[in-house]
Protein backbone atom coordinates (compact mmCIF):
# COMPACT_ATOMS: atom_id res chain seq x y z
CA UNK A 1 0.00 0.00 0.00
CA UNK A 2 1.10 3.55 -1.21
CA UNK A 3 0.52 6.59 0.37
CA UNK A 4 1.49 10.34 -1.21
CA UNK A 5 1.26 13.60 0.08
CA UNK A 6 2.47 17.17 -0.48
CA UNK A 7 3.26 19.57 2.18
CA UNK A 8 3.94 23.31 1.37
CA UNK A 9 7.13 23.95 3.56
CA UNK A 10 7.06 27.81 4.49
CA UNK A 11 9.56 27.45 7.56
CA UNK A 12 12.31 25.17 8.93
CA UNK A 13 11.16 22.39 10.97
CA UNK A 14 11.07 18.71 11.43
CA UNK A 15 9.28 16.02 10.49
CA UNK A 16 8.64 12.05 11.68
CA UNK A 17 6.49 9.84 9.51
CA UNK A 18 3.40 7.98 11.48
CA UNK A 19 1.00 5.25 10.86
CA UNK A 20 -2.31 4.78 13.04
CA UNK A 21 -2.78 0.91 14.50
CA UNK A 22 -6.14 1.07 15.75
CA UNK A 23 -6.53 4.27 17.86
CA UNK A 24 -3.16 5.01 18.48
CA UNK A 25 -0.41 6.83 16.34
CA UNK A 26 2.62 5.40 16.07
CA UNK A 27 5.99 6.99 14.91
CA UNK A 28 7.22 4.56 11.97
CA UNK A 29 10.60 7.03 11.70
CA UNK A 30 12.96 9.27 13.76
CA UNK A 31 12.48 12.78 13.54
CA UNK A 32 14.25 14.40 10.65
CA UNK A 33 15.26 17.84 10.35
CA UNK A 34 13.31 20.57 7.21
CA UNK A 35 16.19 22.96 6.65
CA UNK A 36 14.85 25.26 3.38
CA UNK A 37 17.77 26.07 0.75
CA UNK A 38 17.21 29.35 -1.01
CA UNK A 39 17.25 28.46 -4.89
CA UNK A 40 20.09 30.52 -6.85
CA UNK A 41 19.86 31.76 -10.24
CA UNK A 42 21.04 29.54 -13.45
CA UNK A 43 24.34 29.74 -14.55
CA UNK A 44 25.41 30.06 -18.70
CA UNK A 45 27.89 30.26 -21.04
CA UNK A 46 28.65 30.41 -24.69
CA UNK A 47 31.27 27.59 -24.60
CA UNK A 48 32.21 27.80 -28.33
CA UNK A 49 33.38 30.02 -29.81
CA UNK A 50 33.00 31.68 -27.06
CA UNK A 51 33.87 35.02 -28.58
CA UNK A 52 32.56 37.53 -31.67
CA UNK A 53 33.18 35.66 -34.75
CA UNK A 54 34.06 35.90 -38.81
CA UNK A 55 32.25 33.86 -41.08
CA UNK A 56 31.15 33.64 -44.92
CA UNK A 57 27.63 33.79 -45.66
CA UNK A 58 27.62 29.92 -46.83
CA UNK A 59 29.38 29.01 -43.35
CA UNK A 60 27.76 26.85 -40.03
CA UNK A 61 28.66 28.40 -37.49
CA UNK A 62 28.36 26.28 -34.24
CA UNK A 63 27.13 27.33 -30.91
CA UNK A 64 27.44 25.08 -27.83
CA UNK A 65 25.93 26.29 -24.81
CA UNK A 66 26.55 25.25 -21.53
CA UNK A 67 24.18 25.98 -18.44
CA UNK A 68 23.53 24.63 -14.78
CA UNK A 69 20.87 25.22 -12.07
CA UNK A 70 20.93 24.00 -8.16
CA UNK A 71 17.67 22.28 -8.91
CA UNK A 72 16.32 22.30 -12.36
CA UNK A 73 16.53 24.08 -15.49
CA UNK A 74 13.27 24.84 -17.27
CA UNK A 75 14.64 25.48 -20.40
CA UNK A 76 18.11 26.94 -22.53
CA UNK A 77 17.68 28.42 -25.66
CA UNK A 78 19.95 30.94 -27.95
CA UNK A 79 18.43 34.00 -29.38
CA UNK A 80 19.53 35.36 -32.71
CA UNK A 81 19.01 38.31 -34.68
CA UNK A 82 19.80 39.10 -38.27
CA UNK A 83 21.31 43.41 -39.31
CA UNK A 84 19.34 44.47 -35.86
CA UNK A 85 15.90 42.39 -37.17
CA UNK A 86 13.39 40.53 -35.15
CA UNK A 87 14.83 38.52 -32.22
CA UNK A 88 14.50 34.64 -32.90
CA UNK A 89 14.52 31.29 -30.63
CA UNK A 90 15.86 27.95 -31.14
CA UNK A 91 15.75 25.77 -27.99
CA UNK A 92 18.95 24.25 -27.17
CA UNK A 93 17.93 21.93 -23.68
CA UNK A 94 16.49 22.53 -20.11
CA UNK A 95 14.64 19.56 -17.57
CA UNK A 96 17.96 18.73 -15.53
CA UNK A 97 20.32 20.03 -13.39
CA UNK A 98 22.43 20.72 -15.76
CA UNK A 99 22.34 20.99 -19.84
CA UNK A 100 25.11 20.89 -22.68
CA UNK A 101 23.54 21.71 -26.57
CA UNK A 102 24.41 23.24 -29.38
CA UNK A 103 23.02 24.60 -32.43
CA UNK A 104 24.16 25.98 -35.61
CA UNK A 105 23.71 29.39 -37.22
CA UNK A 106 23.43 28.04 -40.85
CA UNK A 107 24.33 31.62 -42.33
CA UNK A 108 22.90 30.27 -45.50
CA UNK A 109 19.65 29.84 -44.48
CA UNK A 110 19.78 32.95 -41.96
CA UNK A 111 20.21 35.28 -45.11
CA UNK A 112 17.42 33.27 -47.16
CA UNK A 113 15.16 34.21 -44.44
CA UNK A 114 15.86 37.91 -44.08
CA UNK A 115 15.12 38.20 -47.76
CA UNK A 116 11.78 35.95 -47.78
CA UNK A 117 13.67 34.30 -50.60
CA UNK A 118 16.29 31.60 -50.98
CA UNK A 119 18.60 33.20 -53.57
CA UNK A 120 19.39 36.30 -51.17
CA UNK A 121 22.46 36.00 -49.21
CA UNK A 122 24.13 37.48 -46.38
CA UNK A 123 26.84 39.96 -47.83
CA UNK A 124 30.19 40.85 -46.31
CA UNK A 125 29.77 43.45 -43.31
CA UNK A 126 26.10 41.79 -42.72
CA UNK A 127 26.28 40.68 -38.59
CA UNK A 128 24.27 38.34 -36.74
CA UNK A 129 24.05 38.67 -32.92
CA UNK A 130 23.49 36.65 -30.63
CA UNK A 131 23.21 35.41 -26.96
CA UNK A 132 22.20 32.27 -24.86
CA UNK A 133 19.08 32.16 -21.90
CA UNK A 134 18.87 29.71 -19.52
CA UNK A 135 15.76 29.91 -17.05
CA UNK A 136 14.78 28.11 -13.82
CA UNK A 137 11.47 27.99 -11.72
CA UNK A 138 11.95 31.83 -10.74
CA UNK A 139 14.54 33.21 -12.60
CA UNK A 140 15.76 33.87 -16.09
CA UNK A 141 19.60 34.68 -16.94
CA UNK A 142 21.72 35.49 -20.30
CA UNK A 143 24.75 35.62 -21.67
CA UNK A 144 26.63 38.55 -23.07
CA UNK A 145 25.94 39.58 -26.63
CA UNK A 146 28.04 37.79 -29.46
CA UNK A 147 28.54 38.72 -33.20
CA UNK A 148 28.90 37.03 -36.35
CA UNK A 149 30.15 39.23 -38.60
CA UNK A 150 30.06 38.34 -42.48
CA UNK A 151 33.42 38.34 -44.49
CA UNK A 152 34.17 37.75 -48.16
CA UNK A 153 35.20 34.58 -49.92
CA UNK A 154 38.26 35.92 -50.99
CA UNK A 155 40.30 39.23 -50.40
CA UNK A 156 42.76 40.78 -52.85
CA UNK A 157 45.47 42.44 -51.77
CA UNK A 158 47.39 44.84 -54.16
CA UNK A 159 50.91 46.12 -53.82
CA UNK A 160 50.85 50.23 -52.57
CA UNK A 161 52.25 52.83 -55.16
CA UNK A 162 54.82 54.22 -53.08
CA UNK A 163 56.85 57.85 -53.37
CA UNK A 164 60.06 56.56 -51.96
CA UNK A 165 63.09 57.54 -54.14
CA UNK A 166 66.07 56.92 -51.29
CA UNK A 167 67.67 54.12 -53.49
CA UNK A 168 67.37 50.81 -55.75
CA UNK A 169 67.64 48.29 -52.63
CA UNK A 170 64.86 48.70 -51.03
CA UNK A 171 62.78 48.91 -53.80
CA UNK A 172 64.65 46.17 -55.30
CA UNK A 173 63.85 43.39 -52.30
CA UNK A 174 60.01 44.67 -51.92
CA UNK A 175 59.78 44.28 -55.83
CA UNK A 176 61.74 40.47 -55.35
CA UNK A 177 59.27 39.55 -52.29
CA UNK A 178 56.53 40.82 -54.50
CA UNK A 179 57.45 38.96 -57.18
CA UNK A 180 58.02 35.94 -54.91
CA UNK A 181 54.08 36.12 -53.63
CA UNK A 182 52.81 36.50 -57.21
CA UNK A 183 54.64 33.39 -57.62
CA UNK A 184 52.91 31.32 -54.60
Amino acid sequence: NWSRGVVELKEEGTYRIHARVGDEVVPLTDEYAITLIEDQKPTIEVAKPGRDWRASSIEEVPVRIRAEDDFRLRDVSLRYSVNGGEWQAMQVGGGGKSSEGEQLLDMEQLGAAQAKSADKRLVPGDLVSYYAVARDRNATVQTDLFMVQVQPFERRFLQAQSGNSDGGGMADEQGAISERQREI
